[in-house]
């Protein structure tokens, strides 16, 4: 791949993070998400009721949400504040720090963060632009990593949310270079509109991913949120399996897109070269 000469990305020295490493990683699995009617089920489906948006919830959202009734709530989220996976908010709950402590162990994601962060800061450098570090997970993509903008980034990327494959750009980007199946994983799971411009049909969607493996990178134009648009492209580990997908996302201009896409194509090249994902 050649890059023009007029893109320069360079690395900062960043001390808090430290320098890339290689590490050995494998893609995130999909993961069951239907929990049993059980004293453990119910727990989860009153934390996954929390939505990237929520600080805080009453005990009637909480049952609504969860389908759990309100006295079983009610007893599990005294047993949850105990062990630190909730907290008090006045009359209400949020999530606990404890819970915070176990996710920033999880060993996959953890180790790409730390692996890829000083390019992603560079890369923030050399586009003022929000930097989006993506997993897949089942139908969705899950941001795992940001490095923010001076501008308000949508309230969808924040970490630990989560689109659908077929609105964004790095969805796109891990259907055309991920396993064959992920696009009827895709079409099986709903298109669902996020904005009018949301690819909405298998058609459409097929000529989108079509075109970003001709291209090496897939951009999109205000269909995860008006106002916003990505580029992405692909990241793999040294055994050839795609691992993540790296974007630039901000309220971008047509004209901005050859820019951004260069040094986002010359940031995917230098982690290539320096192994920091093995």
């Amino acid at each position: 791949m050649t890059i023009p000469a007029d893109v320069s990305v360079g690395l900062p020295d960043t001390p808090a993070v430290g320098n890339p490493r290689p590490i050995a990683l494998r893609a995130v699995a999909d993961v069951e998400t239907d929990a049993p009617n059980s004293v453990l089920g119910k727990v989860a489906l009153i934390l996954q009721a929390f939505t990237i948006d929520d600080d805080e919830l009453t005990l009637s959202h909480l049952s609504r949400r969860s389908g759990v009734p309100k006295a079983s709530v009610h007893r599990l989220a005294q047993e949850l504040l105990e062990l630190g996976f909730l907290e008090r908010a006045g009359a209400s709950y949020r999530l606990g720090m404890r819970l915070f402590e176990i996710g920033a162990r999880v060993p996959r994601t953890r180790a790409l963060r730390e692996s890829l962060l000083p390019f992603m800061y560079a890369l923030h450098s050399a586009t003022k632009q929000t930097i989006l570090l993506t997993v897949l997970q089942g139908s969705e993509i899950v941001f795992v990593e940001r490095v923010n903008s001076h501008g308000q980034a949508p309230s969808r990327s924040k970490l630990g949310g989560h689109v659908p494959l077929h609105c964004s750009a790095t969805g796109k980007v891990f259907m055309a270079f991920g396993p064959p199946e992920l696009f009827d994983t895709a079409v099986r799971a709903g298109l669902t509109r996020l904005t009018p411009n949301s690819a909405a049909s298998p058609v459409r969607l097929r000529a989108q991913i079509d075109r970003v493996r001709a291209d090496g990178h897939a951009v999109e134009y205000e269909e995860v949120m008006q106002g916003f648009s990505s580029i992405a492209v692909p990241l793999y580990e040294s055994s050839g399996a795609l691992i993540a997908g790296l974007s630039v996302t901000g309220t971008l201009q047509r004209s901005d897109i050859p820019r951004f896409t260069r040094s986002l194509l010359l940031t995917k090249e230098m982690i290539e070269t320096a192994r920091a994902i093995t």
